[in-house]
């Protein structure tokens, strides 16, 4: 559409109106030729997706949107998760990137980022994290058409070094639970080691979910700093995980004695066992006692998982489903890390010399 507009000193311009993407856009000429020269040059470039209009929402700040994309995206996810975002928000992004606006972003700012993070010391992985949550968000900032294009798309993530996983050898694990028998968390020693269950599936195990008739144990919650949650990690987390005659056996010692009306694992005065103290006090007292090689809490997990890799017949689907992960993949990647021991019986199986030809 184009507009004549007669002013009072008899001058006359033309206003041209062309849509784009739902939004109007206008633009005045002094002779009508030039007018439906740049009406036919939009509509071209209108049908041919060539014209792209900034969303006025993004000239708020990274802050500003970071808390309507954490009302929308966050919340509804699990207290922890929830947390962990929110630190990497408050702590690590914000401080740098908050006041600028989201048009204003730019991949050398990701960069700076970055080499204020390590400035901090910041590990590889931790900087990861804060990089996740950045491009979640401007990802979430694309697919709402706050942004044409998320700024820090291209930004390579830090190289995590891999590590050398730890875990301990069956004599190890001896040697730790016969120093420990008198701990009061023995049992729970016991039961971790045979079963593979996460710390915080451990300490939210209530009576309900034990079935001695099928020698079972059906892993539901999850208790954390955050409290208890009737769910766990994932959805094939969701699970049965069964007992061996050890882990049943330490079952049983802890039904007689009956420490907690609802927890399996408590302290023998009662009271529940804060979570964090588990692997931050009780844990690393029991190592020093053993002396055994210092490993994480989580690292029982994966002493579960390697020892039954190296047992005769050990079964990885079914070794994946004990541990609740979605896939043989991410079993083998996490816990298959075999001892050098063990690879060299299997390397001595076989056994080519050519003398009996």
């Amino acid at each position: 559409m184009i507009l004549e507009n007669k002013k009072q000193d008899g001058s006359v311009s033309y206003k041209v109106k062309v849509y784009v993407n739902g939004r109007q856009v206008t633009k005045t000429f002094r002779r009508k030729s030039d007018a439906k020269l740049w009406k036919q040059q939009m509509i071209v470039d209108r049908e041919r997706g060539f014209l792209k209009l900034e969303n006025p929402e993004a000239s708020q700040t990274l802050r500003d949107f970071s808390v309507q994309w954490f009302q929308t995206k966050v919340i509804g996810k699990s207290p922890k998760t929830q947390s962990s975002y929110r630190i990497q928000l408050e702590h690590h992004i914000l401080p740098h990137l908050g006041d600028f606006k989201l048009k204003e972003l730019k991949i050398s700012l990701g960069h700076d980022l970055i080499s204020k993070l390590r400035a901090k010391n910041k590990s590889p992985k931790g900087i990861n994290m804060a990089l996740g949550v950045l491009k979640s968000m401007l990802n979430d900032a694309v697919r709402w058409e706050v942004l044409e294009l998320n700024p820090f798309r291209n930004i390579v993530m830090e190289k995590i070094r891999p590590t050398t996983p730890k875990f301990w050898m069956p004599e190890e694990v001896n040697q730790f639970l016969a120093a420990n028998k008198a701990c009061e968390l023995y049992e729970l020693w016991i039961v971790a080691l045979n079963t593979g269950m996460r710390r915080g599936e451990l300490a939210g195990v209530k009576w309900d979910k034990l079935d001695f008739r099928n020698k079972l144990i059906h892993v539901a919650r999850l208790r954390d700093r955050t409290g208890l949650r009737e769910t766990t990690k994932t959805r094939s987390s969701f699970r049965y995980v069964p007992m061996n005659e050890a882990s049943e056996r330490a079952m049983l010692k802890l039904q007689e004695q009956a420490r907690h009306p609802e927890y399996v694992f408590a302290h023998k005065n009662g009271q529940m066992i804060d979570v964090q103290h588990i692997s931050e006090r009780h844990f690393k007292r029991a190592i020093k006692r053993a002396g055994v090689k210092p490993i994480r809490f989580h690292d029982l997990r994966g002493t579960f998982a390697s020892n039954v890799c190296m047992a005769p017949g050990g079964d990885l689907f079914g070794l994946s489903k004990i541990l609740g992960h979605s896939n043989v993949d991410m079993t083998v990647k996490r816990y298959a890390h075999l001892h050098n021991s063990f690879l060299k019986q299997v390397a001595a199986s076989v056994n080519f010399t050519g003398d009996d030809v």
